[in-house]
């Protein structure tokens, strides 16, 4: 079965998702080059972000660009680990080596 093409995959917008993961939220933004960042990225027991983005984002952009980790808290970094194969850019806040610590 083919995948149907999204819309926004030749938009010149900004696409923003935003993705309930219970205590907190993860966001996915699409740049209108074709880019991402992603903001947060933890999980739920019913969602992963990263599947989603996976399964059905990733394939629809050149790259992302950015992972922001807005503090070291598990809920907010915990799926990063699963991210950083498919992105260009890494750049979180706090570093990494803060966020072992919590």
């Amino acid at each position: 079965m083919n995948k149907i093409t999204p819309y926004w995959t030749k938009s010149n917008k900004t696409f923003v998702f935003i993705f309930n993961v219970e205590r907190g939220l993860s966001i996915f933004i699409r740049l209108p080059n074709n880019h991402g960042i992603i903001y947060d990225i933890g999980s739920s027991e019913n969602f992963s972000p990263t599947s989603f983005i996976e399964d059905n984002l990733i394939s629809h952009i050149e790259c992302i660009d950015q992972l922001i980790v807005s503090h070291p808290h598990k809920d907010h970094y915990q799926e990063a680990e699963k991210m950083l194969s498919m992105i260009c850019l890494l750049y979180t806040s706090p570093s990494p080596r803060d966020m072992r610590r919590s």
